[in-house]
């Protein structure tokens, strides 16, 4: 939650308007191997998300933004 906060206050500074309520759908599986899979694509998703971001921060000479990011990976 301290990384979302630290994303969140970014987008402010950078005078942004963060879009909270994108995030994917959070599947509950009925069996801990359904649970697993669910948890490792929404996982998945995050770390394309991530590295996308990166990318953007680098081609757009964002080096605070980058950094953030990067911290997650």
């Amino acid at each position: 939650m301290k990384h979302a906060e630290e994303v969140v206050d970014r987008i402010l500074y950078l005078e942004g308007k963060p879009e909270i309520a994108r995030y994917d759908t959070i599947a509950v599986g009925d069996t801990p191997e359904q649970q697993i899979r669910d948890s490792h694509s929404l996982e998945g998703k995050g770390v394309a998300t991530y590295n996308e971001g990166v990318a953007l921060c680098i081609e757009t000479k964002d080096a605070g933004s980058r950094d953030l990011m990067k911290r997650t990976i």
